[in-house]
């Protein structure tokens, strides 16, 4: 018996610079400057350890 396969993406419309986002937040901005505002917790790196 075959079982069925399940197709997930992910979609980041802002993972590129847009010249729209440009207008809306400033020059080269990206998603990733929400991220690099994050801070670093100590319980988000245990996922990164095998």
């Amino acid at each position: 018996m075959k079982k069925a396969i399940e197709v997930a993406a992910y979609y980041f419309p802002n993972y590129h610079i847009d010249p729209q986002n440009e207008k809306r937040y400033g020059e080269k901005w990206t998603e990733w400057e929400l991220l690099k505002q994050h801070p670093v917790i100590e319980e988000d790196q245990k996922y990164l350890k095998p």
